[in-house]
């Protein structure tokens, strides 16, 4: 996470963006996890009527939190997001007819833009790796493998059905910061992918939010999680794919590690702190 001020900014904008979506075929839940700021006040008065907004009576940590807001869903699919997250107006309606006319389809991806604290452009139409339109199941874990991580992005860009995520089990905690990478490969044991070839979510990020651990740690745990994979039987990932993968988790690690740090001097140089004193 954030500071408190891009917490509650960042809040803001991201429930804005869910009601102001092309379609009202969703409901909003938001769980606040025990933040010491404002948050839960934000959320209350954004949300208004057009949704529940919740707080855990315990800190609950992300993992934890993000299978409190599932277990409570009660639509045909679940999207997750965090407080810094934001949907483009078409997204829900996109990736709900995409798993509407695909039975086989247990989650949908799409392209994102990656940005600053500040929502300054870091990447932009980001992810899928080349993948179009309908991915079997066997093809995109093995995207995955050689990726040490995932083309499909942040759960903000990635629609689940819930019979999928229901089928897959809750999320874990065991892999660090790569819950989602493991949560797809699950679901990819039984259910086919879609990549939905638009841009239709943005990712905020900054050097000292959830996402940014050190690479040695992040990398570890993607070596981890890739064996861990390959184990699996039904995704049938050869010795040639998953060593392609265990030589790119220490670089992909490096690379974020480096891409967040940017992220953040930017966003240090564009506070108001730094700006001029009027005159």
């Amino acid at each position: 996470m954030g500071s408190p001020f891009e917490r509650q900014i960042g809040g803001a904008s991201c429930i804005a963006s869910v009601l102001s979506q092309s379609t009202d075929d969703w409901e909003l839940v938001v769980r606040d996890d025990c933040s010491s700021d404002d948050t839960f006040a934000v959320a209350v008065e954004a949300v208004g009527d057009r949704g529940i907004v919740t707080r855990n009576e315990r800190n609950l940590g992300p993992v934890g939190n993000w299978n409190a807001v599932v277990h409570g869903a009660a639509g045909r699919a679940v999207k997750l997001l965090c407080d810094d997250d934001v949907l483009a107006p078409r997204c829900i309606a996109r990736q709900l007819a995409v798993l509407d006319a695909h039975a086989s389809v247990g989650f949908v991806g799409a392209r994102r833009n990656i940005v600053d604290a500040v929502g300054r452009v870091v990447l932009a139409d980001y992810g899928l790796a080349g993948m179009r339109g309908l991915v079997p199941r066997a093809v995109a874990v093995a995207k995955m493998v050689r990726a040490a991580n995932t083309p499909w992005g942040e759960p903000s860009v990635v629609m689940f059905r819930a019979a999928a995520l229901a089928q897959a089990g809750s999320f874990r905690a065991d892999y660090g910061t790569l819950v989602d990478v493991d949560m797809y490969a699950r679901v990819l044991a039984d259910w086919d992918a879609y990549a939905l070839d638009e841009t239709l979510a943005s990712f905020r990020m900054s050097a000292s939010s959830w996402s940014n651990r050190s690479h040695r740690v992040q990398a570890a745990d993607a070596r981890r999680l890739l064996r861990d994979i390959a184990s699996v039987p039904a995704h049938g990932i050869t010795r040639s794919t998953l060593a392609l993968g265990l030589a790119r988790a220490s670089a992909l690690g490096r690379a974020r590690q480096a891409v967040f740090a940017l992220a953040e001097t930017r966003a240090r140089w564009r506070a108001p702190e730094h700006e001029a004193a009027p005159a």
